[in-house]
């Protein structure tokens, strides 16, 4: 596995973490195969692990999250498109970031009929998304 020493600039993090998370079946004890994880999943465990646990590390901290910050779009799910066409973000570049702010106030508000005090509807009837 590379090493992240020295740490690269965080705009360069996640070409580096998705050739971490994406394992080869070599790599992962199976018969010769493609890799075990594709580059969306890859991304997905980015974000949601390597990137919170280098946060927690001494010395990785900052780094980990100005790479979070600049970490590229993850693959747009349902939830993800139910917000940007209710709330008029179609077309508006959020990364993984704001992404996942999206799927916070998804899971706050909107899948618990509190639109009257959500932050960013404003009292607009609620999003049906089937998770």
């Amino acid at each position: 596995m590379e090493a992240l020493e020295p740490l690269p600039e965080p705009v360069k993090a996640p070409p580096l973490l998705r050739r971490w998370a994406m394992v080869g079946a070599e790599d992962a004890g199976l018969p010769p195969g493609p890799a075990a994880l594709g580059a969306a999943r890859a991304d997905i465990l980015a974000v949601n692990v390597l990137l919170p646990f280098l946060a927690s590390r001494p010395g990785t901290g900052e780094w980990a999250e100005e790479a979070y910050r600049v970490y590229p779009a993850l693959e747009r799910d349902t939830v993800i498109r139910a917000m940007e066409a209710r709330l008029g973000l179609a077309g508006l570049r959020l990364g993984a970031c704001g992404q996942q702010g999206l799927h916070r106030v998804f899971r706050a508000y909107c899948s618990l009929g509190r639109q009257a005090v959500c932050p960013l509807g404003q009292g607009q009837v609620g999003i049906d998304v089937q998770v």
